[in-house]
């Protein structure tokens, strides 16, 4: 199953298959792509074009931001679509009146203000038909108005604030099972605001180590979990980054080995690839263009090495706007047969405390896990387990808000205080729009 797994995504690299797929056309002079714009809600008239992320905050008193589906028709003879319509997260058929398209001709058709449940803050699929038949598939984003969720500081209110500590670091477990094993974990996500100190933690968790059970008394990370990843915005820029604890293996004899896993890709050696202050272990941190706003799509996976038969940990990123997947890094565990297992944490921390007072969000949905029956969908925290804040150190203060609106996780903190939650969530699920294999 891992083995599969790695070559079913090594061949996606090799074709180019992206999150902007493209079914067969009707006709092959016809161009569909997927856009945002705002229009009016009393009018239904276009008021301008807005990139992704389109925000909810970019609109007047009587605008709504909209999906638009642009239509060329580059063929040299007519095209009709007869009852085309959209599907929206697998929702109704919005549809429009049959048109013909004249040689050159383009259309723009946008979802309206009627079908507000369609045009909620977050990631969305699409699929345009033409009798029936789908014509194209994308994603779109619609961004969130956090004036409306918590209230923001001003740039004076984030200078004035004392740089002691750092802000509330926020967090979460989702509920998978305490002795669910899987082989590899898909999450989607977006951080609007991301200063510099800022750390968007996608995978907080834990691997399978009773295969060494057999040869010690007791196996552990000394404490800590075994492993994390997400990306990190330092004031030398945004990276990656993977992080793998220390494992200590005991004997009947009193005697401790030392296991720490190894990076095998890419095989050239830092200054940087080991860490210690918070437990031991390795890490990889490797420069990558992170932007405010756009979704992201991160993959841990396990897999077989072919040298020493360990297994072995892949960590890879997909831009869910340009469908590109990165490869990162992989690891050597250095113990067979193991694998990811039990809950799963992830968090949003300010790790620099001069950069505390700044904003700091993160939005996260469409978790799955893959086990021996398929790709399941994480979508609930544990009974009892909240989204909620910790302070870093004792003196750590700021305010913080989080909740769900259906379909996307999210929190947004800020080290000024004064205003926000002074209480924890609750339990909480979502339901995710994109279900099985991610790719």
């Amino acid at each position: 199953m891992k083995r599969i797994l790695s070559l079913i995504l090594s061949l996606l690299l090799v074709i180019g298959l992206g999150s902007m797929t493209a079914y067969a056309a009707q006709s092959d002079g016809l161009t569909i792509n997927f856009g945002t714009a705002i229009y009016s809600i009393s009018k239904e008239t276009f008021i301008r074009m807005v990139p992704e992320p389109a925000s909810q905050a970019e609109c007047g008193e009587d605008e709504f931001v909209t999906l638009i589906i642009n239509i060329t028709n580059d063929s040299s003879a007519p095209v009709t679509l007869s009852n085309p319509y959209v599907r929206i997260d697998g929702g109704k058929a919005l549809g429009w009146v049959d048109f013909t398209m004249q040689p050159g001709e383009s259309r723009i058709l946008h979802v309206y203000n009627a079908n507000p449940q369609y045009l909620t803050p977050g990631l969305h699929t699409a699929v345009f038909y033409e009798s029936d038949q789908p014509l194209y598939f994308g994603r779109f984003s619609i961004g969130r108005d956090w004036s409306k969720v918590m209230k923001l500081p001003s740039k004076e209110q984030i200078a004035a604030r004392p740089g002691d500590e750092r802000s509330p670091y926020m967090y979460t477990w989702l509920s998978v099972g305490y002795n669910v094993r899987y082989d590899a974990y898909c999450v989607d996500f977006k951080s609007d605001y991301l200063p510099t100190g800022t750390y968007s933690c996608l995978f907080n968790g834990y691997m399978d180590y009773s295969s060494l059970k057999n040869q010690y008394t007791s196996v552990d990370n000394n404490g800590s979990i075994s492993l994390y990843g997400g990306l990190q915005r330092t004031e030398e820029g945004t990276n990656s980054i993977l992080s793998f604890w220390d494992i200590y293996c005991n004997d009947e004899a009193g005697n401790t080995t030392i296991i720490r896993p190894v990076r095998i890709y890419p095989a050239e050696k830092t200054d940087n690839d080991s860490f210690t202050g918070e437990g031991d272990g390795a890490h990889t941190l490797i420069p990558f263009e992170w932007k405010a706003g756009h979704w992201y799509r991160m993959l841990l996976l396990c897999g077989i090495s072919e040298n020493t038969g360990n297994t072995t940990v892949e960590q890879w990123f997909q831009n869910l706007t340009t469908g590109e997947w990165i490869h990162v890094c992989t690891y050597d565990t250095g113990v067979k047969d193991s694998c990811f297992i039990g809950n799963i944490c992830f968090f949003s921390e300010n790790f620099l405390r001069q950069y505390a007072g700044e904003v700091r969000s993160l939005e996260v949905t469409n978790v799955r896990i893959h086990t021996d029956e398929g790709w399941q969908d994480v979508v609930s925290t544990p009974s009892g387990t909240s989204l909620q804040a910790v302070g870093v150190h004792a003196n750590a203060y700021g305010s913080w808000e989080a909740g769900t609106d259906g379909n996307s996780f999210y929190m947004i903190t800020t080290g000024v205080s004064g205003w926000g939650r002074t209480a924890n969530t609750g339990a909480m699920s979502i339901k995710n729009i994109e279900s099985g294999s991610p790719f």
